[in-house]
């Protein structure tokens, strides 16, 4: 009998559901840039405590040399100078206080302080503080001021030193079982023998027991070989959002503009919302309050800072009377954050064998296309200001002559090879990389 055969349904053939493709892992060599890691959190405590100097001063009446470190500048610091007058003008009781952090990255304490004072001719460095709180600021303060006595921090302990009760900053991570059991099987093994010897312990008894000293050697050499062969992750936090600075001036340019000073804060309006699109890849842009020496102490103004890779340009645009300044100045910077070593051992959240790696400033030699990348910096910025300065020129109707010629400087010599110290060296892996 024959078996009908079944129709095929009508209509289009569904189409397959395609998988989705796994998503791509980005695995170049580059570190990730947060404002999370050691250096950035550094920054976090160089303004809080140039905060708590800057509110008790002016709680004590009185007004000092308050600074701290430049942006971007490592590692931070903060500075207070008085000179207090005393019968006349001429005559100061002169005293400061300097406060510097450095990180210590995978460490029990992230932070060591190092704080130099000077008061009556004489200099105090405590070198390795454990905190600068509150309360020992205030003592510092008074004690400048001749208000109180000397002030009282939390020193670290020095290796060897018998002042058990001050705190000891160990590294984070804890040693692994099998390379600490390892250890103490070679150990046992090489000195068990020598002091049964020593203490003269000989015959049948001692035989069982110089056995089993022996075997601990290969047992140890095992235990550490296995300890060797685990994987090792690698764990870096990251650097901050910037490089540090060491910078090479390239080219410059500035103007004075008769009778524009009271245009300065809109046309800083104007450049400002042409740098809101981007010009070029990797344009960055921000504003920055930065301080320097005057002839009468401290000055402070503010600058605009654009970035492209390894170019920076500083632009000033500034009020002086009834004029205005339009200004410029290029750099290449050649600091770059180094990765170094800063503990090996057992992370303790996973409990995996971990290289706990950091980062430092550093150095790097330039190269023809960082300079290219300045230079397409430098031009586009300088068209625009030309741009708006003849806006303003024409729009006031100031009959003068400007000259927009770019200052050129040298640049033979910025990648011919020279490098300057510095305390890291970058590998070439990170080259270039941002």
């Amino acid at each position: 009998m024959a078996i009908p055969l079944r129709e095929a349904p009508m209509g289009p053939t569904p189409t397959p559901t395609p998988t989705p493709a796994p998503a791509q892992i980005d695995a170049r060599p580059v570190l990730v840039r947060n404002d999370q890691n050691i250096w950035s959190r550094a920054e976090h405590e160089r303004d809080r405590i140039y905060d708590a100097f800057a509110k008790l001063v002016e709680t004590e009446g009185i007004e000092p040399l308050l600074l701290k470190s430049p942006p971007y500048a490592y590692p931070p610091w903060v500075k207070l100078e008085l000179w207090i007058p005393q019968e006349s003008k001429a005559s100061t009781d002169r005293s400061w206080a300097i406060v510097t952090i450095h990180p210590k990255a995978c460490h029990k304490y992230e932070f060591e302080f190092q704080v130099s004072y000077f008061r009556n001719g004489r200099k105090k460095e405590l070198p390795r503080v454990v905190s600068v709180e509150q309360r020992q600021i205030g003592e510092l303060v008074r004690f400048l001021l001749r208000k109180g006595h000397r002030p009282s921090f939390n020193e670290f302990r020095k290796p060897g030193s018998i002042l058990l009760l001050r705190a000891k900053n160990k590294v984070a991570l804890r040693k692994g079982a099998l390379a600490t059991a390892g250890t103490w099987l070679l150990l046992a093994g090489f000195l068990g023998p020598y002091l049964l010897i020593q203490a003269r312990l000989a015959g049948d008894a001692a035989l069982p027991t110089l056995m089993l000293l022996l075997a601990a050697i290969p047992l140890g050499i095992i235990l550490l070989m296995a300890a060797h062969r685990r994987r090792r992750m690698v764990k870096n936090e990251g650097k901050p959002p910037a490089e540090p600075r060491s910078l090479v001036r390239v080219d410059s340019w500035q103007t004075v503009i008769f009778g524009g000073g009271g245009e300065a804060a809109s046309f800083r309006r104007r450049f400002t919302a042409l740098l809101n699109d981007p010009p070029i890849e990797r344009f960055r842009w921000h504003q920055e309050k930065v301080w320097y020496w005057g002839l009468d102490g401290k000055e402070e103004r503010e600058q605009l800072v654009l970035s492209a890779g390894r170019g920076l340009v500083f632009c000033q645009i500034y009020q002086y009377g009834t004029d205005l300044y339009i200004g410029w100045d290029g750099h290449l910077n050649q600091g770059q954050w180094a990765e170094v070593k800063a503990a090996t051992g057992v992370d303790r959240a996973t409990g995996k064998p971990i290289t706990f790696m950091t980062t430092t400033p550093g150095t790097q030699q330039l190269s023809e296309y960082d300079l290219i990348d300045l230079s397409c910096l430098m031009e586009w910025t300088h068209a625009q200001l030309v741009k708006l300065a003849k806006q303003l020129v024409e729009e006031l109707q100031i009959d003068q002559e400007i000259d927009f010629t770019i200052l050129r400087g040298a640049r033979q010599s910025l990648t011919a090879g020279q490098q300057k110290e510095g305390r890291g060296r970058v590998k070439n892996v990170f080259k270039r990389t941002g």
